[in-house]
């Protein structure tokens, strides 16, 4: 299992820069005086990007796990991890024994991917929100391929209103899958029994803590 720490920056556009392929960064001029985010358009207009202050409340988890679960393409899982890129939401608040993962995905090629967010405000986002992760992921390596068959399936009748199997909804909205849907099949299988998950911490800010630990988990 490897976990994944992401710090997201909230501003008034709602741009996440880490994912942004259009947003650059500037430093003002001038000695002493501190950098500024700006958003360059492809037509070279832009503009000045200021943070939301945290005690505007403006926004809070249920927010950011729907906006992961429309909008996946925010996470730069290809930059952390290439196997387990493209990938589409199959789960929301899944249930497990130890909790409900707040999202779920999977990749073409068959690895599960975990996303747990935590806003700064939440108490939990500090070394609580690692111990979550590890059980989720742990939970989840007790599934069988029929379990997450069923979790997705669940999914795609509530958010996409389809009735799908897992394996061809992936091949409808991926592609082709390599060694048809018995080779996917399988790789699920072998990737929830061996743990083979890309977990990810999503938040505003991250503390030095949570950093630190999953440096030391993905290390060990």
């Amino acid at each position: 299992m490897s976990v994944h720490s992401i710090f997201t920056v909230f501003c008034l556009t709602l741009a996440i820069f880490i994912s942004s392929p259009a947003a650059s960064y500037a430093l003002s001029g001038g000695t002493g005086t501190k950098g500024f985010s700006y958003l360059m358009e492809e037509d070279g207009s832009g503009r000045e990007l200021h943070p939301i202050q945290e005690k505007h409340k403006l926004y809070n988890e249920t927010w950011l796990q729907n906006l992961l679960r429309t909008k996946p393409e925010i996470l730069p899982i290809a930059d952390i991890n290439p196997d387990y890129w493209p990938m589409i939401p199959i789960g929301y608040e899944v249930s497990t024994d130890t909790g409900r993962i707040d999202n779920l995905f999977i990749s073409h090629s068959g690895r599960v991917i975990l996303v747990e967010t935590k806003l700064w405000e939440n108490p939990e986002s500090k070394r609580v929100v690692v111990a979550q992760a590890i059980d989720y992921a742990s939970s989840l390596s007790a599934w069988t391929y029929d379990d997450l068959n069923a979790a997705a399936k669940k999914y795609l009748k509530k958010y996409e209103k389809a009735e799908s199997d897992l394996a061809d909804w992936v091949e409808k909205k991926l592609g082709a899958l390599e060694g048809g849907k018995a080779s996917f099949i399988e790789k699920v299988t072998e990737n929830l029994r061996a743990g083979n998950f890309l977990t990810v911490v999503v938040s505003d800010k991250i503390r030095a803590p949570v950093f630190k630990m999953t440096d030391y988990l993905n290390e060990y």
